[in-house]
């Protein structure tokens, strides 16, 4: 996917956990750009998930 300056693009995820893997979870996406002064991103979500 290319996207031009000035442009923007939306992402969509879902999240979700097995039976008893309830607790503290970190998530990371790294977005990947050929732009030399942010050549990478890292987006963090941070989440609860309630325990059984």
């Amino acid at each position: 996917m290319t996207v031009l300056p000035g442009e923007s693009v939306k992402v969509t995820t879902q999240l979700a956990m097995p039976r008893g893997m309830g607790g503290p979870h970190d998530f990371r996406w790294t977005i990947v750009s050929n732009d030399a002064s942010q050549a990478e991103k890292v987006l963090a979500l941070k989440v609860e998930y309630p325990s059984p």
